[in-house]
């Protein structure tokens, strides 16, 4: 569809709300877990789109010339456009793993305790929060590391430097690998907030202690 015209980021946003639903009901079905997995996918992946299109915008032009597959001749607009789908199409396996466990987390626990408070739900999903975001930070950074490997070794051998490489190529790798960490960092406190919205009568877990 984009070879016809169509603007790439207006097929990325549908297809990841479409990929998100159709996974989530998959898994769980109808039920409000599933709402709030979806819904804190799409606000985290709304923060990462803003963040990654103001910086592209904003830090100056970047050089694209050694991004794989790019199409030749290419202007610095639809590089950008296809940089920022990238990054988007990254963050979103991160973030789902994310919003389900932490939903899962406060579901379970609403369903243990219907009286929970509001300061106990936060806490105990801010721990499991802290003990998942070493590991999810980990595999982003490894599965991003095994994509740059055969490159790497592939470029050291025809002798081209370890700056280039870094400058030109592993550049795109690093940033992916860093919006993913901002998508995993950003997506718990909004599920959290999401969890505390839905699974809970408002005016029972502000007034509870």
């Amino acid at each position: 569809m984009n070879s016809k015209g169509y603007h790439l980021i207006y097929l990325t946003i549908p297809a990841i709300i479409f990929v998100s639903a159709v996974t989530f009901l998959l898994m769980n079905g109808f039920k409000k877990k599933t709402a709030i997995s979806f819904f804190s996918t799409i606000i985290t992946m709304s923060i990462i789109y803003t963040i990654s299109a103001m910086l592209i915008k904003y830090c100056g032009n970047i050089d694209y010339d050694f991004m794989d597959y790019i199409k030749e001749p290419y202007t610095q607009y639809d590089a950008d456009i296809i940089f920022t789908a990238q990054l988007l199409i990254t963050g979103l396996g991160a973030v789902m793993d994310v919003a389900v466990t932490i939903a899962a987390t406060s579901g379970e626990l609403v369903d243990i305790n219907s009286k929970i408070s509001a300061s106990r739900l936060l806490s105990a999903c801010r721990s499991v929060g802290d003990d998942i975001t070493g590991t999810m930070i980990n595999v982003v950074f490894f599965t991003n590391v095994v994509a740059g490997l055969p490159f790497f070794v592939l470029s050291m051998r025809n002798g081209i430097s370890l700056r280039s490489i870094f400058h030109y190529h592993m550049f795109f790798d690093i940033s992916r690998f860093l919006i993913c960490g901002i998508g995993i960092l950003v997506c718990i406190p909004i599920t959290i907030m999401v969890s505390m919205f839905i699974l809970k009568d408002r005016k029972k877990i502000l007034s509870n202690k």
